[in-house]
């Protein structure tokens, strides 16, 4: 009887931890400054439709940026080209404001934060897991890489645009992380699948995100972002697409 207690207590304590697992993620992901200079070129594609009661609207843009991020701040710099296209539509919006202005709304994203977000990573991906709960972790392989999946539920609060005045119906909202024997991320992918209601009308609403990253020097990078959306609530039908892809130099 005491033998099989004892490999009882042997196996359990050769079980993987969640709490600790998610102690050294964030040690190990917290411990990446972003100190170092780091530049980088982003390709920016976008598509969007909506339809319906408020709004008729269809584009599909693309566009490219060069960031940076040093001792001097950070560095956003569009290539002549692309200027001339913002100029370009801006004209054409002043003489026709139903013109579709598609680099614009491309790349009218991108700011300080969107870099900062992007080149030093690391807030962004603690960030995510602010109201994560662990569920599971297991042994997985990634693009052939020995990796850990994570797989979070989100709690988050209601948003304080609906408290008193509708509801949300969460049926899905689930984080799901992928990590190296390093304790840093390789990717993540976040789905949420609800329904909103506000007074006496409701709708559904679909998104889904999609991360992966790369260390660089001292820099958690995000080196593609996609994300999706479809919605529709108040007689208004939304469905849109972007996907962000950063090439370190």
């Amino acid at each position: 009887m005491k033998t099989i207690l004892l490999a009882t207590l042997a196996v359990v304590l050769a079980l993987p931890s969640h709490a600790d697992t998610l102690a050294d993620v964030r040690t190990a992901v917290a411990a990446l400054r972003g100190a170092q200079p780091i530049r980088a070129v982003a390709e920016l594609h976008r598509t969007d439709k909506d339809e319906g009661r408020f709004s008729n609207d269809n584009f599909t843009g693309a566009a490219s940026v060069d960031v940076g991020l040093d001792g001097e701040g950070v560095h956003i710099s569009f290539a002549p080209a692309v200027v001339e296209q913002f100029v370009r539509e801006q004209r054409e919006r002043t003489a026709n404001p139903k013109k579709v202005d598609a680099t614009s709304r491309t790349a009218g994203h991108v700011g300080p934060l969107w870099v900062l977000e992007h080149l030093n990573a690391a807030d962004t991906f603690l960030g995510m897991l602010r109201y994560a709960k662990l569920q599971r972790e297991s042994r997985v392989s990634y693009q052939n890489r020995a990796a850990r999946l994570l797989v979070f539920a989100i709690d988050e609060p209601v948003p304080e645009g609906m408290r008193g005045i509708g509801s949300v119906d969460v049926k899905l909202h689930q984080l799901r992380v992928w990590v190296g024997d390093d304790n840093l991320p390789f990717a993540a992918e976040r789905t949420q699948d609800g329904t909103a209601r506000v007074f006496l009308f409701h709708g559904t609403i679909k998104t889904q995100d999609s991360w992966t990253f790369a260390h660089v020097s001292d820099h958690l990078v995000i080196t593609r972002h996609d994300t999706s959306h479809n919605g529709d609530i108040l007689g208004q039908k939304s469905d849109g697409r972007s996907t962000d892809v950063l090439s370190v130099r």
